[in-house]
């Protein structure tokens, strides 16, 4: 399993693109550092063909847990695409997969604003 690095994108004077690009079946998001930037919105595209895919996030940078949206949900996308509001804001975050097939191919990209935008 690889884990494929995020880059990151300055959009704006007071946002940045976090995106984790290509991940097969056999992949998940490295962690990423993710601070100063409290408002996130995460979009998963691509392909998923019976992948599942969870946003995890740490203070530490060690231990992760699954993030949740503005209702209390988990955020994981079972087998789908879309867009949720983080409710949290941890500084480091990382993406897991699990299932999918040869055809997988997901692409999952957070708007990251800073407070009081």
């Amino acid at each position: 399993m690889a884990a494929i690095a995020a880059t990151r994108k300055k959009i704006g004077a007071r946002s940045i693109e976090v995106k984790w690009e290509t991940l097969t079946s056999a992949d998940s998001g490295a962690s990423a550092e993710v601070k100063g930037h409290p408002d996130r919105t995460v979009q998963v595209s691509g392909t998923p063909s019976g992948a599942t895919i969870t946003l995890q996030g740490s203070v530490d940078g060690t231990n992760f847990v699954t993030l949740t949206d503005n209702l209390g949900l988990d955020i994981v996308f079972v087998n789908t695409t879309g867009l949720k509001v983080l409710a949290q804001a941890p500084r480091y975050m990382q993406i897991t997969n699990s299932g999918g097939d040869g055809s997988t191919d997901i692409d999952i990209t957070m708007l990251c604003n800073a407070a009081g935008l």
